[in-house]
């Protein structure tokens, strides 16, 4: 079976600090028929790349804190094998790791995740210079773009079924907006994805999803990739305007509920407090190297329009594109 690749993948040292953080949880996980559509499982099954990747996340995580044994702990608090929910939550939960990380590189100390049961309800608490941080993080994700949903059922497809999706697809003459697909759109592009491996190669079709939104594809012969066409060199400032646009919209629905756990009557008034966000930006942003001026544009504005109803108060934002290393410095001042 597929899913004793996994398992042995477990078992190598190379991957102790995955086995020693979530191990267990993630065999739970295994037990689900779509135990694929779990990225960490995906790339244990195959020793992808990646794996480095997140054995770094939890070897320095547990670094970072005070106490390594609260990592396994918390993630046996959030995460639910068996439920829908466990892929989400432990997106979340990669983004409080970086922020223990984060904290940990400014110097903070005794770094540690609040438990169940504990009056603050924020995420993490730690030291400075004789001064108590209170750090709540956030994911801003991706949006369930029609870019976005498509590679992820390529991905998903080609790993369950890699002799099939031997070819290259591009999606070509595609305006992608920063919005979600809309459920009935989702289901047309998983479903236009899932049609490929029959379609003539090679070949250019055109296909209308639900909303009249239009995308041309060509597929070709050669090694199974999937590829997109953006907007253009020509549009890069008005998309970076968008991008900003939606960033500021997405800070608006996580920040309201972060802001109530940081100045909640539990919080000392006398402790300083963070947002720390994740923001995994548009592939449109990365090809064009606008992750970071986006990301600084919307965190200046974002934090001064903050600061005058909110003391103490700093957000850091962390794109995706980038090491922590090259995260700005939060600052209260």
């Amino acid at each position: 079976m597929p899913a004793d690749d996994v398992t042995r993948a477990l078992r190598e040292p190379a991957n102790e600090p995955i086995n020693w953080a979530i191990g267990d949880l993630l065999r739970e996980r295994l037990a689900r028929d779509d135990y694929l559509d779990c990225p960490i499982l995906q790339h244990l099954e195959t020793g992808a790349r990646n794996l480095h990747a997140w054995n770094e996340l939890f070897r320095r995580t547990r670094n970072a804190l005070a106490s390594p044994d609260a990592l396994p702990r918390k993630a046996r608090q959030l995460l639910r094998p068996s439920q829908p929910s466990f892929e989400p939550t432990l997106d979340d939960f990669i983004a409080e790791m970086l922020a223990a990380q984060y904290l940990r590189s400014l110097g903070h100390e005794n770094v540690r995740f609040f438990d169940e049961g504990d009056s603050i309800t924020a995420d993490l608490d730690s030291s400075h210079d004789g001064t108590r941080y209170i750090t709540e993080a956030k994911n801003l994700r991706e949006p369930n773009s029609l870019s976005y949903v498509a590679f992820a059922c390529w991905h998903r497809n080609r790993t369950q079924r890699p002799e099939e999706y031997n070819f290259t697809s591009e999606f070509v003459e595609l305006a992608d907006p920063f919005d979600d697909l809309t459920p009935q759109q989702t289901a047309a592009v998983r479903a236009l994805v899932d049609t490929l491996p029959g379609r003539e190669r090679p070949g250019t079709f055109v296909e209308t999803l639900p909303g009249n939104r239009r995308i041309r594809v060509r597929l070709g012969h050669g090694t199974g990739l999937m590829l997109r066409h953006g907007p253009g060199p020509f549009l890069v400032n008005e998309v970076a305007e968008e991008c900003q646009r939606a960033v500021v919209l997405k800070l608006m629905e996580v920040s309201r509920k972060a802001l109530i756990q940081l100045y909640a009557t539990a919080v000392p008034v006398s402790c300083r407090r963070l947002l720390f966000v994740r923001w995994k930006p548009p592939e449109e942003i990365g090809v064009i190297g606008e992750a970071g001026q986006v990301r600084d544009a919307v965190q200046q504005r974002y934090q001064s329009f903050l600061r005058d109803s909110f003391q103490g108060f700093a957000i850091v934002i962390a794109h995706t594109y980038e090491d922590l290393d090259q995260t700005p410095v939060a600052t209260w001042e």
